[in-house]
């Protein structure tokens, strides 16, 4: 049920699949669906946590995860940072996206909330308690895992960039990219 619910919303990258990250070229050797619960500290009414790095959505080497967030439960906000530091609009300690469960239900959530995360690329998390109540936040995180190999045979290379320059080759953006 879980993974027809990511799968029915999303059409990613299928085993033997190429395609860019940054400046390099990837071959998709595998694929692997990804459910994770998180399970945040109690925030009394208010409050707001300090930012958490989520370990669990971090690939290993040679891995990359694709995936949506739905939030469980009303009155938490989730504000994710990727990285953890500095934000792909290029302003240190800026937000890249913000969740309630009215944009993102765990039941339902969001397509327009995806995030990339490799080794040295993570998601980071602040939770604010916008209710009268003490909450406990809950976020739930659907996907798929990647192992991918980076390609380094030269004539591939230049082939993928030929392929990807005609529009055939997908690219999975981490960062903003000024235009002009």
């Amino acid at each position: 049920m879980k993974e027809e619910l990511f799968v029915k919303n999303f059409k990613w990258l299928e085993p033997c699949y190429y395609f860019k990250l940054g400046d390099e070229f990837y071959h998709v050797v595998s694929k692997d669906f990804l459910y994770y619960e998180y399970t945040g500290s109690s925030l009394a009414a208010g409050e707001t946590s300090s930012k958490v790095e989520i370990e669990d959505l971090k690939p290993d080497k040679n891995q990359i995860y694709i995936f949506t967030v739905g939030i469980k439960q009303k009155g938490i906000r989730a504000i994710f940072y990727q990285p953890s530091s500095e934000s792909r609009f290029g302003v240190k300690g800026a937000p890249d996206a913000e969740i309630t469960y009215d944009v993102s239900p765990a039941e339902n959530p969001n397509p327009a909330i995806t995030f990339v995360t490799t080794p040295i690329r993570t998601i980071a998390v602040v939770f604010k308690n916008e209710s009268d109540v003490t909450l406990t936040p809950k976020l739930v995180f659907y996907g798929m895992k990647y192992t991918v190999e980076k390609v380094t045979d030269p004539e591939v290379i230049e082939k993928l960039k030929e392929a990807f320059r005609a529009g055939k080759i997908p690219e999975l953006e981490i960062e903003f990219k000024k235009k002009g």
